[in-house]
């Protein structure tokens, strides 16, 4: 179940807030140097998707200072994962999922490749909280885009609302 639900965006981990300004900003405060915000996207890479989180993360670093990274899931398991499951502790790990556009099916598997990705995601997430790693996962419903462009100006105003703090 979320923890929050503001439109098409829900809001799922420990992070605690009324709104979702609140649960940014209480999710991202309170990082010491040498810790780091790593954004994994499991939504379709694409220029456009791929400027939102880039843009999303040089807020980030600029807010709190600490070092960013990202990719898109699973893809990314491949470089940076390692690094999360295995690397020091200070990672915090904010997951973006989404609804499907279209479920292709997977030839002689009963999921098809959205219902993979979805699990690897969770997966992904699980294994990471198991190892005390904080996690928050906002999921969008709907059209992708506006969904990323809804997330970046309340992680705008959730950074913003920690300087002012």
């Amino acid at each position: 179940m979320p923890r929050l639900v503001e439109g098409a965006l829900a809001f799922h981990g420990e992070a605690q807030g009324a709104t979702a300004i609140e649960l940014l900003a209480s999710y991202f405060a309170g990082m010491d140097q040498g810790d780091y915000v790593s954004l994994l996207a499991y939504v379709a890479r694409n220029p456009v998707h791929e400027a939102r989180l880039a843009a999303m993360r040089c807020r980030l670093r600029q807010a709190t200072g600490v070092a960013t990274m990202g990719g898109f899931g699973p893809r990314y398991l491949h470089s940076i994962g390692q690094l999360h499951k295995g690397g020091p502790a200070g990672g915090r790990f904010l997951f973006i999922t989404a609804d499907a556009g279209e479920e292709l099916q997977a030839p002689g598997h009963a999921l098809g490749f959205a219902a993979m990705q979805r699990a690897q995601a969770l997966g992904d997430m699980e294994e990471l909280a198991s190892r005390g790693r904080p996690c928050l996962r906002v999921h969008i419903a709907g059209p992708v885009e506006a969904g990323l462009s809804r997330l970046a100006a309340l992680l705008d105003r959730a950074l913003v609302s920690m300087v002012v703090s």
